[in-house]
């Protein structure tokens, strides 16, 4: 776990633009990373690295990214245990979030918090026997503003989009705005019910 929170003392991260830095975070329960109530005393500078949530997580876990001065580069989420998405990965913020690239492994259910993520290349790729799931948060109205995407076999709900982004092979939970989502292929031949 990672945490920085409190409004008390002005600070930096400097997470290293070295080569490839990665952090990896292999926490599996409650909050992962906590930036939340830093309350713009935290400046986060992602430089080149990556962040990787990593972990066959057991119970719902919160990544909350933090507050208008944070910007990250890399952001990769992954579940890596056998519950299907069974468990929800929390991905709150305060406001004005920017990620570069923001990448959900599939099977990842992922509930996003109030506010605008900006991303620029958003990544979410399933199968047809492993699929995530973009939610709002209880209460929540997250928009997620994107300038590129590649995005399939993954469902959303409440979401809003803007960069007019299309999922391939997808569902539609409905009141979805600013995303075209594309149903799987049928494939197999025709087949007719009761004949």
């Amino acid at each position: 776990m990672f945490n920085s929170t409190g409004a008390g003392v002005t600070r930096v991260l400097n997470m290293g633009s070295t080569g490839t830095p990665t952090w990896t975070i292999t926490g599996t329960g409650a909050t992962v990373w906590d930036c939340a109530s830093a309350a713009g005393n935290l400046t986060i500078n992602s430089n080149t690295a990556t962040i990787i949530f990593t972990a066959a997580i057991t119970a719902n876990r919160t990544i909350a990214l933090g507050t208008s001065k944070t910007t990250y580069n890399n952001i990769t989420i992954v579940d890596t245990g056998t519950n299907a998405g069974g468990f929800y990965t929390d991905v709150s913020i305060g406001t004005a979030v920017t990620i570069a690239n923001l990448t959900i492994t599939a099977p990842i259910t992922a509930r996003f918090g109030n506010g605008t993520y900006t991303v620029t290349s958003l990544n979410s790729a399933g199968t047809s026997s492993q699929q995530s799931s973009f939610l709002p948060a209880s209460g929540a109205t997250p928009t997620i503003a994107i300038t590129s995407a590649s995005l399939s076999f993954t469902g959303f709900y409440g979401m809003t989009f803007t960069g007019s982004p299309t999922a391939n092979n997808s569902f539609n939970f409905g009141h979805n705005t600013g995303i075209t989502i594309n149903g799987p292929s049928v494939g197999g031949g025709s087949h007719c019910i009761g004949c």
